[in-house]
C-alpha cells in the first residue's frame, strides 16, 4: 500500500495506521478524483480546475475532517512516490528523460500537479491536524528535493503549522521538522515569503499570539506579550488552549485535564485575577468575533476549576449580560451565556449553585432557563440533594448577622451593610465621631479604596441574590415544601438573607394531629388571636400557610392581626386570591373558559410568563399552535396550558412576531399527556395556576392600557376595551376592594372618597371621578366621560407614604396615586389631563 510504506519510512506509522483504517474509502476516492481531473481539457493552472465541480472532488471537500486529513496524507504519500520516480528518470540523463517523457514523465507530472492542487485546497480548510500529522507532512515536503517541488503547496502547509502553533506552541519535535524543511533541498524552490514565515516561527519559538483586532483582543495580546519569559510562553499556550473552546458546547474531560497543566504553569491566583479583569472588559454582543469569544468561553470553563468562590458572582453577572436582549436580534451572546451556566454548575462549593439560583429568577430567555434548570439539576444530583434543597442550602449568608447586618471598620469609620427590605440593601457609614454620614467619608475614599470597592461589590452581590428570594418563597406553594422544624429555622427563620421575608409570613406547624398557624415575632411565635405560642416540638413539620381551606373569618382575623403587628407581607398571603372550581367549569369538565376571549399584548405576556416560571416563546406566523404558555408542575406530576390564538389581522413586529394574542382555554395534563378532568386537579394547584393566569390577563390585557380607548387598530376592539375596562371585578380586583375598604377611611382624602362595587369614587374640586378597581381606568361624572392618564404623571400616593398590607400589587398603588391626584384636581398642571377635565360635559 503506497501510503503505509512511505509513511512508515518517515516515522509516521501511527498516522499511517489511522489512514489504513480508512483506506477502503480514501484510496478509491483519490483515484476517482485523479481520473476526473486528468480528463479535464484546457487546464493550465489550479484556477482552471474547478475541483468542487468534479463528483469525486465534491465528495472530498464535503468529507468529515478526519477523512480529509487521511486524504491529505494519502495525497502527500502519492506525491512522494511520484517525486521519487521523477528523480529516478532525471538521473538517467537528458536523452533518457526526453525519450521517456511523453510516455512516463508527462503523465507523472500531470498527476503530481493535480494532487498538489487538491492538497493546496485542503490545507486552506483549517483542518484539526495533530502534531504528529504536521511533523509527518513537513518531513514529506522536505523529502521532495528536486523532484518537481514547485507542485508542493508549502504555503498551505505552513499556514496549518502556524494555526496549530498559535494554540499549542512550537514543541521540540515540530520545531525539528520545521527546521528540517528549512534546511532541505526543497527549501531552494520555496518562495521567499514562505521562507521568511518559517524563519519567524523558528526565531520566535512559535509563540505567536493573535486573537482579533477588537480592543478586547488587542488588550489581551498586549498584556501577554508584555510579560517576560517564561511567563509569556505559558500564557500564550493557555490562551491557545482556551481558544479551542470555540464551537464546543461543553469541555471534555481531556480538555480540562490539559487545562490543569496550563493553570499550573501560569498560577491559579493570577489566572483568577486576569479572568475577573477580562470579564469586566468584554462587552457581549451579537457581533463578537469568534477568536475572542472562543478564548473567553474556554477561560470561563477553566475558571470553574480554580476553587475561587469570588469568581461565581462575576461569572453570574457576565451571564446576565450575555442573555440580555439586543433589540431586533435576541440575546447578546448565547454561547458565552451557556458557558457561564456550565461553569457555575461545575464549581465546587456553594457559591456557584447560589448564582444558579439567582439567575433562575433573572434570566428570561427560554433556552437560558432550560440550561439553568439542567445545571441546577446536575449540581443537585452530584450533591445527593433535590434542587429545592440545593437552592436553600447553597444560599450564602455573606457574613450578615441574624438581623441582616454586617459591620466593618475602615480606619476610624464604620461601614454597615443592611438588608432594608425585600429588594433593598443599604450601605451606611458612621464617622469617627460616631455620627451617621450620608455619603462615604473622605478618609475612606482616600485610604481604603480597595476595601470600599469590595464593600460595594458585596452590596451588589447581596442585592442580586435577594431579588430572587421573594419569588422563590412564593413558588413554595406549588412545590408543596415541608421541613423539619430545625431545618426550617436554619434555612428560613435564622438565615440573614431570607429572614427579612420569612418573618413577615404566616407558617403552618404540624405535630401529630395538632396543627397551628403562627407568624414569627421576636424570638417567639404569635397566633391569629395575638397570643404568644410555644414553639412546637422537634418532630414538628413546617410549611407555608395558604388561606385555601381556612374559614373566611379566620382569614379576615389574620389580615387584622398582621395590620396590628404592622407587618407588610412580601407577597399576598393573608390577602391571597383563591380560585375555586365554578359550575361552568364543572360543565366544561376538562377545560376552563374563565379567562377566554381577552386580547393580550404578546410581548408583555411573554415577560410575565418568564417571571412566573411558565414556558413560552413569542409566536409568529411560522409557529405551530402547540406553542402556548405552559407551567410544569413536577411535584404534582402535572402541567398546565393556557391556550392562545394569534390575532392575525393586527400588527407584526419587523421580524414577524404577533403583537397581540387572544386567550382561550386553560387545561391540565398528567405526566403522560392525558388531559385531566378539572375536578381531578388538586385544589391548591388549580387555584395557584388560575391566579397566575388572572395576573397575565389583568396586566397584559389591552383593556388596562388607556391608549386603547379607541379600540386599537382601526377601532376593531373598541367594544372589548370598554367591556373589560369597566366590567365585573376579577379575583385580584376583589382583593383590592377588600384592602381599600379598610384603607380608605385612614387616608388623608377619606372625606373625598367612596367605595362601591367596582369603583373607588373620588370627589375633586372640579369634577367627580370613578376609578375602576380592575383596570385602573377612570370615568368622569356626570356623563361617564373617559379620562386618559398615562404613565409619567405625578406619583401622588408615593408622597403620602401609605403602608399597604403586602408588596407586589402595582395596580393598587396606581389606583391610590390617581385618587390622590384627582382629589386635588384644582392643583393639576398637566395640560393633557386638564384639557379633558375642563372639557364641558356633553
Amino acid at each position: 500500500m503506497v501510503f503505509s510504506k512511505l509513511f512508515e519510512a518517515s516515522g509516521q506509522g501511527k498516522a499511517a495506521r489511522r489512514s489504513e483504517a480508512r483506506d477502503s474509502e480514501v484510496v478509491p476516492l483519490l483515484a476517482a478524483y485523479l481520473e476526473e481531473a486528468l480528463a479535464q481539457e484546457r487546464v493550465w493552472s489550479s484556477s482552471d480546475l474547478k475541483i468542487q465541480n468534479l463528483e469525486a472532488g465534491r465528495q472530498i471537500l464535503e468529507a468529515d475532517p478526519a477523512q480529509r486529513i487521511a486524504i491529505v496524507h494519502e495525497a502527500v504519500a502519492q506525491m512522494q512516490e511520484i517525486s521519487h520516480r521523477l528523480r529516478e528518470l532525471q538521473s538517467r540523463g537528458v536523452e533518457e528523460w526526453n525519450a521517456r517523457f511523453n510516455k512516463e514523465g508527462l503523465p507523472l507530472t500531470n498527476r503530481h500537479e493535480r494532487l498538489g492542487w487538491l492538497l493546496s485546497r485542503l490545507l486552506r480548510k483549517r483542518l484539526p491536524f495533530g502534531q504528529s500529522d504536521l511533523v509527518g507532512l513537513l518531513r514529506a515536503f522536505a523529502s521532495a528535493g528536486d523532484g518537481h517541488p514547485w507542485y508542493w503547496p508549502a504555503a498551505g502547509l505552513l499556514k496549518a503549522v502556524e494555526t496549530f502553533v498559535e494554540k499549542k506552541g512550537l514543541e521540540p519535535e515540530l520545531r525539528a521538522a520545521l527546521d528540517g524543511l528549512r534546511r532541505s533541498e526543497t527549501a531552494r524552490y520555496l518562495d521567499d515569503s514562505v521562507l521568511r514565515r518559517i524563519d519567524r516561527q523558528l526565531a520566535s519559538g512559535g509563540r505567536k499570539l493573535i486573537l482579533d483586532n477588537t480592543p478586547f483582543g488587542l488588550g489581551v495580546v498586549g498584556w501577554v506579550t508584555g510579560l517576560g519569559q517564561p511567563e509569556r510562553d505559558a500564557w500564550t499556550a493557555l490562551v491557545g488552549h482556551a481558544r479551542e473552546a470555540d464551537g464546543k458546547a461543553k469541555p471534555s474531560a481531556k480538555w480540562l485535564k490539559a487545562a490543569a497543566g496550563h493553570v499550573e504553569a501560569v498560577g491559579a491566583a493570577v489566572l483568577s485575577e486576569r479572568l475577573a479583569a477580562w470579564l469586566g472588559a468584554f462587552r457581549p454582543g451579537p457581533q463578537n468575533p469568534a477568536p475572542s469569544s472562543g478564548f473567553l468561553k474556554g477561560l470561563i470553563w477553566i475558571g470553574s476549576t480554580l476553587g475561587d468562590d469570588g469568581l461565581a458572582p462575576l461569572i453570574g453577572r457576565f451571564c446576565e449580560a450575555c442573555y440580555k436582549k439586543v433589540p431586533g436580534v435576541g440575546p447578546a451572546n448565547i454561547g458565552l451565556g451557556n458557558a457561564c451556566i456550565h461553569a457555575l454548575g461545575a464549581m465546587a462549593g456553594e457559591r456557584g449553585a447560589a448564582e444558579l439560583v439567582r439567575l433562575r429568577s433573572r434570566i428570561k430567555f427560554n433556552q437560558g432557563r432550560k440550561q439553568l434548570d439542567k445545571a441546577a439539576q446536575a449540581a443537585a444530583e452530584r450533591a445527593g440533594l433535590s434542587v429545592q434543597d440545593l437552592e436553600e442550602m447553597a444560599l450564602p449568608d455573606f457574613g450578615l448577622d441574624p438581623q441582616g447586618c454586617l459591620r466593618e471598620t475602615l480606619g476610624d469609620c464604620t461601614a454597615e451593610i443592611r438588608i432594608a427590605g425585600s429588594n433593598d440593601v443599604a450601605l451606611g457609614w458612621t464617622g469617627a465621631d460616631g455620627k451617621p454620614r450620608k455619603s462615604v467619608p473622605a478618609a475612606v475614599k482616600a485610604n481604603h479604596a480597595e476595601a470600599l470597592k469590595d464593600l460595594r461589590s458585596r452590596v451588589k452581590e447581596i442585592k442580586g441574590l435577594l431579588s430572587g428570594q421573594r419569588w422563590r418563597l412564593e413558588s413554595l406553594y406549588l412545590q408543596d415544601r415541608r421541613w423539619p422544624l430545625a431545618t426550617w429555622r436554619a434555612r428560613y427563620l435564622e438565615h440573614p438573607l431570607v429572614a427579612n421575608l420569612s418573618r413577615r409570613l404566616i407558617w403552618r406547624f404540624a405535630e401529630g394531629a395538632e396543627v397551628l398557624a403562627a407568624v414569627p415575632v421576636g424570638e417567639g411565635l404569635v397566633g391569629v388571636d395575638g397570643r404568644a405560642i410555644d414553639w412546637p416540638g422537634a418532630a414538628a413539620e413546617v410549611s407555608l400557610w395558604h388561606p385555601l381551606g381556612t374559614a373566611a373569618e379566620q382569614v379576615l382575623a389574620w389580615r387584622n392581626r398582621l395590620a396590628e403587628l404592622d407587618i407588610m407581607q412580601p407577597f399576598k398571603q393573608a390577602h391571597r386570591e383563591i380560585y375555586l372550581l365554578t359550575d361552568a367549569e364543572r360543565r366544561t369538565d376538562i377545560y376552563s373558559n374563565r379567562f377566554a376571549a381577552h386580547i393580550l399584548k404578546q410581548h408583555q405576556l411573554n415577560a410575565l410568563c418568564q417571571a412566573r416560571a411558565w414556558h413560552y416563546g413569542l409566536r409568529g406566523a411560522w409557529d405551530q399552535p402547540e406553542n402556548v404558555p405552559t407551567r410544569l408542575l413536577p411535584q404534582s406530576r402535572l402541567k398546565a396550558e393556557f391556550w392562545l390564538d394569534p390575532i392575525e389581522e393586527d400588527s407584526y413586529t419587523d421580524v414577524g412576531v404577533y403583537l397581540y394574542v387572544g386567550t382561550d382555554q386553560v387545561r391540565f395534563q398528567d405526566e403522560h399527556g392525558q388531559v385531566l378532568h378539572l375536578r381531578e386537579v388538586p385544589p391548591l394547584v388549580f387555584s395557584e395556576v388560575m391566579r397566575d393566569i388572572d395576573l397575565f390577563v389583568g396586566v397584559a390585557s389591552v383593556a388596562s392600557d388607556p391608549n386603547w380607548q379607541d379600540g386599537g387598530p382601526e377601532g376593531r376592539h373598541r367594544d372589548y376595551w370598554w367591556e373589560h375596562s369597566f366590567g365585573d371585578l376579577t379575583e385580584s380586583a376583589k382583593t383590592r376592594h377588600a384592602v381599600l375598604s379598610g384603607l380608605v377611611p385612614k387616608l388623608k382624602i377619606a372625606d373625598r372618597c367612596q367605595l362601591d362595587d367596582k369603583y373607588l369614587q373620588v370627589r375633586g374640586s372640579k369634577r367627580s371621578y370613578k376609578i375602576h378597581l380592575g383596570s385602573g381606568n377612570i370615568l368622569m361624572e356626570p356623563n361617564g366621560q373617559y379620562l386618559c392618564i398615562v404613565k409619567g404623571w405625578d406619583k401622588a400616593a408615593d408622597k403620602q407614604k401609605i403602608r399597604l398590607p403586602f408588596e407586589g400589587d402595582g395596580m393598587l398603588s396606581i389606583i391610590l396615586s390617581k385618587a390622590f391626584l384627582l382629589a386635588e384636581d384644582d392643583k393639576i398642571t398637566d395640560p393633557t389631563i386638564l384639557s379633558q377635565i375642563d372639557q364641558p360635559a356633553g
